[in-house]
């Protein structure tokens, strides 16, 4: 795993699409299927749909007494869909935005969601497993966590287009070269955004 920091945000890629986010000492788990080995107890647990690869380690967060908020999960969870928001915690809000596959059969509009989390005034896109789809247009993020893997979400091309209609600050590609399935090249991912920004995209590739 790895871990930056942007705006007083510290951000931690375990693999996959486990992403962790911590502020202020709250700490927020978003899609754990991968977890830390050395794990502390987190606030609250996110998880964009139900796939095995998303929706995970739902006993181990349950027997910590974890709050867990999800989309078209099949374990017990405060349930959210596309258009929500709720209040988490001191100056934490989560709203639900849609993701969807454009052509493939794996994930439906109604199936899951990605998520935007505002921590204070800093705001980040986990975009779930997605293609490159029109709403993303209005998303407004500084950070945006972007799957690049292809077959089940976008590949490296697609995902240069989300990144130039998103315009956060701050991309980090995620979803690629965990399952032998989504193998993917982060530094070709890298150049192409911010060459095609010229430069007004960092991305930060977490290995």
């Amino acid at each position: 795993m790895q871990t930056t920091h942007f705006a007083g945000v510290a951000i931690t890629h375990l693999g996959h699409a486990s992403v962790m986010l911590e502020q202020a000492g709250f700490l927020i788990h978003i899609d754990p299927f991968v977890l830390p080995r050395e794990m502390r107890k987190p606030n609250l647990v996110l998880h964009t749909h139900k796939h095995f690869d998303h929706c995970a380690n739902v006993e181990k967060h349950e027997r910590m007494g974890v709050p867990i908020v999800g989309c078209g999960c099949e374990h017990p969870c405060r349930s959210i869909h596309p258009g929500e928001k709720i209040a988490a915690g001191p100056a934490v809000i989560i709203e639900a935005v849609k993701a969807y596959n454009i052509g493939k059969p794996y994930h439906d509009s109604e199936l899951g969601c990605g998520f935007i989390v505002s921590l204070g005034r800093t705001r980040i896109y986990h975009a779930g497993d997605t293609d490159y789809i029109p709403e993303m247009k209005n998303y407004k993020c500084d950070v945006a966590l972007l799957p690049i893997g292809g077959k089940y979400t976008m590949n490296i091309e697609e995902a240069v287009k989300a990144a130039l209609d998103i315009k956060p600050k701050l991309v980090i590609p995620i979803h690629y070269n965990y399952l032998d399935d989504t193998k993917a090249d982060a530094k070709i991912y890298k150049d192409a955004v911010e060459k095609q920004s010229n430069g007004a995209i960092e991305v930060r590739v977490l290995a």
